[in-house]
């Protein structure tokens, strides 16, 4: 299991990569690390939400807290499941319809 604050800290160093990227004029890098951040920070918020301090690792440790069809990769499945959802949707209705396709 990897505690939440660390995962947390691995969200936000993704996002500096992402920014590191754009800066030097590597978009597709940086969409790319965007979105990794995002991905993790979604999971962070799952497993808060959740009321998990740590974030499963193996299979079976998400199989157990019932984590495991988000593990893999990030979807607006992940998203539509945590609570901010309905404010994302509603603030960014653009932003979020760009992210959809």
């Amino acid at each position: 299991m990897i505690p939440i604050t660390e995962f947390e800290q691995t969200a936000l160093e993704k996002l500096l990569d992402a920014e590191c990227l754009f800066i030097g004029n590597r978009f597709d890098g940086a969409v790319y690390m965007a979105g990794y951040a995002l991905e993790i920070a979604f999971k962070v918020r799952l497993c808060k939400e959740n009321g998990l301090t740590e974030f499963p690792e193996s299979d079976e440790e998400f199989k157990a807290h019932d984590l495991y069809h988000w593990k893999k990769h990030f979807s607006v499945k992940l998203v539509k499941q945590c609570s901010v959802y309905t404010k994302i949707k509603e603030e960014y209705q653009n932003e979020w319809s760009s992210v959809q396709d």
